[in-house]
């Protein structure tokens, strides 16, 4: 129920972006790589905007216990509870997703 109060608030605009930010567990970590709207500078860096919730989530378990290797991901999701991944999925999911790459440049 906490979970959903945070999103929906997050997406009806309620909470500032830097203030919706902090309510989320561990989010500058993903920031850094993935952009605070889902959208990474990076080209070696997935974007996550607008992928599916389910798949979100399914990839962090996998990273956490090791199913899925990456020497960063695994690092980064091996301390979070099943809780703070369904809020970053849902976060990262809530967003349109980027246009394909050679849109953007």
């Amino acid at each position: 129920m906490q979970r959903m109060v945070k999103v929906s608030l997050l997406l009806l605009g309620v909470l500032g972006s830097g203030a919706a930010l902090a309510e989320l567990p561990n989010i500058e970590e993903c920031t850094g790589c993935h952009g605070r709207d889902g959208r990474s500078n990076q080209p070696a860096n997935p974007n996550l905007a607008g992928q599916k919730e389910q798949y979100l989530v399914k990839a962090l378990k996998d990273f956490r216990i090791g199913d899925r290797k990456h020497l960063m991901m695994n690092f980064v999701a091996r301390n979070l509870s099943d809780e703070e991944i369904a809020e970053i999925a849902a976060y990262y999911a809530s967003f349109k997703p980027a246009p394909p790459a050679d849109e953007w440049r």
